[in-house]
């Protein structure tokens, strides 16, 4: 049975239109492909379609090697809290609709500790945080 890739499934605006509304919901998602320039943009075109809608949005690129201390000092300074407090202020983001987006280029780059802290806040703050991944196939 022949694969499908993505394209065979949806176009480019519906892919970009499923990431962003799976991640404003305060959701992870997760985009791989074996062309790292394709990925890179619809993560692209997500972004825009993510400051077209006016959400807070953090983007980086994990190429330049973000471990979870990192991570967290740049949510909490997004939010404008203290590191300690990030945890509680992701939850009241959930809790109003208002879920932190972020968008990670080179997924597969995050250390190991970033994408464990990733996956508890996205897990524990009740859709506080929306986190696109985009990467390799092995990310």
């Amino acid at each position: 049975m022949p694969e499908n890739s993505l394209e065979d499934l949806l176009t480019t605006d519906e892919l970009v239109d499923q990431l962003t509304s799976e991640s404003m919901a305060g959701r992870m998602v997760l985009l791989v492909g074996a062309d790292p320039e394709a990925v890179s943009e619809r993560l692209g075109l997500s972004v825009e379609k993510l400051i077209d809608f006016g959400v807070e949005l953090l983007r980086f690129d994990a190429l330049q090697f973000h471990t979870a201390d990192s991570l967290l000092a740049e949510l909490a300074d997004v939010l404008g809290i203290d590191s300690e407090h990030v945890m509680v202020g992701l939850k009241v983001r959930g809790q109003t609709g208002n879920p932190l987006l972020m968008v990670v280029d080179n997924a597969e780059c995050l250390a190991a500790d970033a994408r464990a802290l990733l996956r508890a806040l996205a897990t524990q703050t009740e859709s506080g945080l929306g986190v696109i991944f985009g990467g390799e196939p092995d990310a």
